[in-house]
């Protein structure tokens, strides 16, 4: 019996001990070392180097990889491939901004706004890079590279 009070009374330093070396489910602890020994054979620093030791680390569960939307980039230029967006000239496809917003309405962030003039070639530039891929013909009004077309997984 006495026994039992003295790890009754290092209880408090063992769960403070516990908490130090960050084991955080104390159910998860207690339910292990009962089911291996009983409560009388405990000591503190076997208790510790148990839970620590045996216990891995708890890691948020991993959720299933979930297939990531496509980017505004792919949904834009999937969008002009299939003719649901731009109208063919000799130049190759032209695209305004109001033909943009009207497609892309499911977009509510100014987002919509900035994503034709960002993605817009700089000046004396021809080619077209991951980030830059329509020419500015003028407001509101851009071309599609054509390299931008061809070379996407669509």
């Amino acid at each position: 019996m006495s026994n039992k009070k003295n790890v009754l009374q290092r209880l408090p330093d063992v769960l403070r001990e516990i908490q130090h070396r960050g084991c955080y489910s104390l159910v998860d602890v207690v339910a292990k070392n009962v089911a291996k020994q009983t409560a009388t054979t405990l000591s503190l620093k076997d208790t510790v180097s148990d839970i620590t030791e045996k216990q891995p680390d708890k890691q948020p569960e991993k959720q299933p990889d979930k297939q990531k939307p496509p980017t505004l980039k792919k949904r834009f230029l999937k969008a002009v491939n299939n003719g649901e967006l731009g109208v063919l000239d000799k130049r190759g496809y032209i695209v305004t901004i109001e033909e943009f917003k009207h497609c892309f309405s499911d977009i509510t962030t100014q987002y919509i706004s900035s994503f034709l003039p960002e993605a817009t070639i700089e000046k004396g530039r021809t080619e077209a890079t991951n980030r830059k891929f329509v020419f500015r013909l003028s407001k509101g009004i851009y071309l599609v590279h054509p390299d931008a077309l061809m070379s996407t997984e669509l």
